[in-house]
């Protein structure tokens, strides 16, 4: 049986702590990362958003070789990383604001500038 601990608990004072009898847990991350350019694509358009010690990570995928994808995904992967290192979430509700607020303003950035 596997314990969790909810996320609001866990942040506010008086959340658990080792001397309620809860276990108190590190979370340890290892991370790796690969992308590839296909054979019927001159470049490879992905770009790799990678800042452990801010806990973010994503993958921004080109457009299928089009023109412009590798250009799309820089300004993606710069525009979200910039927008999240700005917000600090308190609770579940606001992550999900955060992630989509930060995709509507990506998609904006790329069609202004593509």
């Amino acid at each position: 049986m596997s314990e969790s601990l909810d996320f609001e608990t866990s942040r506010r004072p008086g959340g658990p702590n080792p001397g309620d009898g809860i276990e108190s847990k590190e979370l340890i991350l290892d991370s790796a990362f690969r992308t590839e350019k296909k054979e019927s694509h001159l470049t490879n358009q992905d770009t790799i958003l990678f800042k452990p010690s801010n806990q973010l990570f994503g993958v921004f995928d080109g457009m299928g070789g089009r023109a412009g994808g590798d250009i799309a995904s820089q300004i993606a992967c710069n525009t979200i990383s910039e927008y999240i290192s700005e917000c600090d979430p308190q609770n579940l509700e606001e992550i999900k604001d955060m992630v989509r607020n930060a995709l509507l303003h990506a998609n904006r950035a790329i069609i202004k500038d593509i």
